[in-house]
C-alpha cells in the first residue's frame, strides 16, 4: 500500500507527477534506476518490489509483482519487468557468489 502519512515523501511524488502522462508499472523496481529513465522519457512510473526500497524515487508499493500486475496492470499504459537473474547471470560460476542467494 502507498504511504500516505510521510507528508514530506507525498510532496515529493506529486511534484514528480505529470497529469495526463502514460503510466508506467516498474515491477521489481529496486532501487529505481530504470524508473529514473522512464520517467525522464516522460512516464508516470509506480514501482514494486517484495521487500522495502525507501530510495525509490518514485510512488511505491510492497507487495507481489504478480499481484501488484494483476492489480494495477488495467490502469497502466506500460509495464516493465526486471525480475533477479542471478544464476542465469555468466557470472554464477565465479568464486563467493554462491554467498548470494538464488531469488528466482
Amino acid at each position: 500500500m502507498l504511504d500516505i502519512t510521510n507528508i514530506p515523501r507525498l510532496v515529493q511524488w506529486l511534484a514528480l507527477w505529470r497529469p495526463g502522462a502514460p503510466l508506467l508499472l516498474d515491477a521489481f523496481c529496486g532501487a529505481g534506476g530504470a524508473a529514473v529513465g522512464y520517467w525522464r522519457a516522460g512516464f508516470n512510473v509506480l514501482g514494486c518490489d517484495n521487500r522495502p526500497q525507501p530510495r525509490y524515487p518514485f510512488p511505491f508499493v510492497q507487495m507481489d509483482a504478480i499481484e501488484f500486475i494483476r492489480q494495477f496492470g488495467p490502469y497502466a499504459d506500460a509495464i516493465h519487468a526486471s525480475p533477479p537473474c542471478q544464476k542465469f547471470s555468466p557470472t554464477y560460476h565465479l568464486p563467493n557468489v554462491g554467498a548470494y542467494p538464488d531469488l528466482i
